[in-house]
């Protein structure tokens, strides 16, 4: 049996204006997840995603990489 895991994390740093949750949807379809990314007023982007561990942690870790004037910090986990 696959076990499924449900988190949702907030990115902060520079991830609005910058293609972050365009990149972020790519990702999550070569990493068999569903997600949601939306904006937040404070200039963070709220992070909502589903799958088998090893999935959302590889969206996790691909999120948190620097990809030209986009800079991430995944910060805790909220749920």
């Amino acid at each position: 049996m696959i076990s499924a895991v449900h988190w949702r994390c907030i990115a902060r740093g520079r991830v609005q204006g910058v293609g972050y949750r365009a990149r972020d949807v790519g990702s999550a379809h070569g990493h068999d997840v569903v997600d949601t990314v939306a904006n937040r007023a404070d200039g963070a982007v709220f992070i909502d995603v589903q799958g088998t561990v090893e999935a959302v942690e590889g969206l996790l870790r691909d999120a948190s990489r620097p990809r030209g004037a986009r800079q991430a910090h995944i910060g805790q986990r909220l749920a």
